[in-house]
């Protein structure tokens, strides 16, 4: 159970860093299409999806955490 609370930590982390490089690409890039491939039309799209991932990820955790 260990390992998938880890899981879900990681990619909270990750999620949440790869958010905040999206939006940082899109105040910064003023080209069509990203240095990864995302155009900056969908990165907004991107951009909440892995919020809405940390979100459930976050759940999930505290949802397994055994009460004391």
């Amino acid at each position: 159970m260990s390992l998938i609370r880890n899981v879900f930590l990681v990619l909270i982390v990750v999620s949440m860093l790869l958010r905040e490089e999206i939006a940082l690409l899109m105040l910064y890039v003023k080209e069509e299409t990203t240095y990864f491939g995302l155009s900056l039309s969908n990165a907004a799209l991107w951009s909440h999806v892995l919020a809405l991932a940390a979100i459930l990820s976050l759940f999930g955790y505290l949802k397994s955490k055994p009460r004391q």
